[in-house]
């Protein structure tokens, strides 16, 4: 005779219908790639999830460059708190900068290169090459200002670059910028007054480094930061949205 065998758990499963499944009392704003974990871990509702159900609404949040924006996501989402995820704002991964900010805009049905372009560059030899430089709107997400700056305020320190550049057609039919010259100011007013006085026309204010912004960037006054994982990048932020009094 074999070994007798172990006493199977009895699952119950049930069918839900539409209009029978009770609503949470309120969600978690975090992009769609984390939601199974939100559920496993944490027993509570995402807004989005791997099936990439909500994965708009997360887009528009994330991407947002005003609070009063991304706060009006949250209401239409009854999202409560909000988890920044190291991975989705570009930082340094090895020898690139990677993130899945990309994939946020897309969701959102914006243009990236609102937030970030490709110029070209001459070299000594007058080869050409690709540099990213990530413009204002970049630092002013609240991607970034949640996970990179922890909602506080953000002041450029030498990182404020004002760049020179004609636009040129590309071998494919479109547009492609060109590097003339690249400038860096200690403070943004110096960057501004520069702009003023030799013109706003073929140049712009840019950063060079995802992480220091060339822009002053206001603290956030919705957004309690309550955790942030120990260790370098840290794996999460998390935040509580403070709901306004009525």
């Amino acid at each position: 005779m074999g070994e007798p065998q172990a006493e199977q758990p009895v699952v119950q499963v049930a069918r839900y219908r539409a209009g029978q499944t009770q609503r949470p009392a309120y969600a978690v704003m975090a992009w769609w790639d984390y939601g199974y974990e939100i559920v496993r871990l944490g027993r509570r509702v995402p807004v989005a999830n791997p099936t990439q159900a909500g994965a708009e609404a997360a887009g528009r949040f994330f991407t947002a460059t005003d609070e009063a924006e991304g706060a009006r996501v949250l209401d239409e989402t009854a999202a409560r708190y909000v988890i920044a995820h190291a991975e989705v704002p570009i930082l340094p991964r090895g020898p690139a900068m990677q993130g899945k900010f990309e994939t946020l805009v897309a969701w959102a049905g914006k243009d990236i290169n609102r937030y970030w372009e490709v110029f070209h560059a001459r070299d000594a030899t007058g080869q050409l090459s690709s540099l990213t430089l990530f413009h204002p709107e970049y630092y002013r997400t609240l991607a970034v200002r949640l996970y990179v700056y922890g909602g506080a305020r953000a002041i450029p320190q030498d990182s404020t670059y004002v760049v020179t550049y004609v636009e040129r057609s590309s071998p494919d039919g479109g547009r492609a910028k060109e590097l003339l010259e690249s400038r860096r100011f200690k403070t943004y007013a110096a960057a501004v007054a520069y702009l003023d006085r030799t013109g706003h026309s073929g140049r712009t204010i840019v950063g060079v480094d995802p992480r220091q912004t060339p822009v002053p960037i206001e603290p956030l006054t919705r957004f309690r930061l309550l955790h942030e994982a120990t260790g370098t990048p840290r794996a999460v932020r998390i935040f509580e949205y403070v709901l306004k009094r009525q």
